[in-house]
């Protein structure tokens, strides 16, 4: 077998669409595991992204989360293996973030409406000197109909 090399821009494609085809399944075991069957609050939102980040993670990511009530997370990514091991390649300049795309398919994988600033797409780490994204779960209010987001993140406690 012949290997050829495709390419950043191939690649790219490549581990965002095996991000997309594994949420899934990502998703149906992590529920498993943290005892999730369903998000149905904002505080089942936050129990299940915050374990599955904490599951899924290692020395190779250092970031972190703030919960920003009542509707909100912004996670900040301090040291990246991906950005590391791309930029040692040489291929940075085009590289497309899969970390956060695999949160933003978890997402809608558990039907959790959603927006994220500066959107997804090439390497902020790189290009901006710094990878902050801010998530935004208005639309979720809505679905989750809390009365006081307050409320249901105090029920966590």
């Amino acid at each position: 077998m012949q290997l050829v090399f495709c390419g950043i821009d191939v690649a790219n494609q490549l581990n965002l669409d095996a991000i997309r085809a594994m949420a899934p399944f990502e998703v149906r075991r992590l529920q498993g595991v943290l005892g999730i069957d369903e998000v149905q609050s904002f505080a089942d939102l936050e129990a299940f992204v915050s374990g599955a980040i904490g599951l899924l993670t290692g020395d190779f990511l250092d970031f972190r989360w703030h919960w920003q009530p009542p509707d909100g997370l912004q996670v900040q990514v301090v040291d990246c293996f991906a950005h590391k091991g791309i930029a040692r390649l040489g291929a940075v300049e085009r590289y497309r973030c899969g970390i956060f795309y695999r949160i933003c398919a978890w997402l809608d994988v558990l039907g959790i409406e959603h927006t994220v600033s500066p959107p997804i797409e090439l390497c902020s780490m790189h290009h901006d000197g710094a990878c902050v994204r801010d998530f935004s779960f208005t639309s979720a209010q809505k679905r989750f109909q809390l009365a006081d987001p307050k409320t249901d993140r105090e029920a966590m406690a």
